[in-house]
């Protein structure tokens, strides 16, 4: 059995929490990956050398099968948001850029919410509600995108 110490100073807890981002299969994955690793003591350098490979599992165990599920707007939608040089994201850019009606937006915004994918972020505003979702879509979502 591993030995920790049981001390973790309230930086390493904050980013570990952000990391997660109250994702709960986001906040298992950093721990058993925390757990594994050799250090004895968890540091900032310890959550640095794990989150390549957090990264990567969030996107393979998670991330690319729930925008494989979305239909092609959806994805569209999630992938106009994560390409936006702001962020927050406004609905006022999505209508630009996708295109569309602000009703048609709202339909799509709505179903994203209903998914858990996108909340509100101030009036008129959007953002991702998982951990390093929208570094996903850049990296490798654009791979997995249907646009046909």
């Amino acid at each position: 059995m591993k030995v920790r110490d049981p001390e973790i100073s309230p930086a390493v807890v904050r980013r570990a929490a952000l990391l997660s981002d109250a994702y709960a299969y986001a906040f298992q994955l950093l721990v058993y990956l925390l757990w594994e690793s050799p250090d004895k003591h968890i540091t900032m350098k310890t959550i640095d050398s794990i989150q390549t490979e957090y990264q990567a599992q969030l996107s393979r165990n998670a991330y690319s099968k729930m925008l494989e599920e979305l239909s092609i707007m959806d994805q569209q939608f999630v992938m106009t948001m994560a390409k936006a040089s702001e962020y927050p994201v406004s609905t006022s850019y999505l209508r630009t850029k996708l295109k569309r009606k602000p009703g048609y937006i709202g339909m799509y915004r709505r179903r994203l919410m209903d998914s858990q994918l996108i909340t509100p972020a101030g009036y008129g505003k959007l953002k991702f509600t998982l951990p390093l979702f929208k570094q996903f879509l850049l990296d490798d979502g654009q791979y997995l995108v249907n646009y046909s």
